[in-house]
């Protein structure tokens, strides 16, 4: 998975409601995240990525770029 030496700091409220997103029921989910360049998308979302994996090992949380 992702390995970062920084602390993910100043957003636990949106991590975690990114990761009850994330977590929640079965299927397939969609989450589009938008705002300017450098704000820390990329870096929430494998925030997300290594919660999810470490709460519950084997869910899926792919990163995809729409472009």
């Amino acid at each position: 998975m992702f390995h970062h030496r920084a602390v993910f700091v100043g957003r636990g409220d949106l991590l975690d409601r990114v990761s009850a997103f994330a977590k929640g029921g079965k299927g397939s989910k969609a989450l589009i995240l938008s705002a300017p360049g450098g704000i820390g998308k990329t870096r929430l979302l494998r925030a997300v990525a290594e919660r999810v994996e470490a709460e519950e090992p084997g869910r899926l949380v792919r990163l995809t770029n729409p472009i």
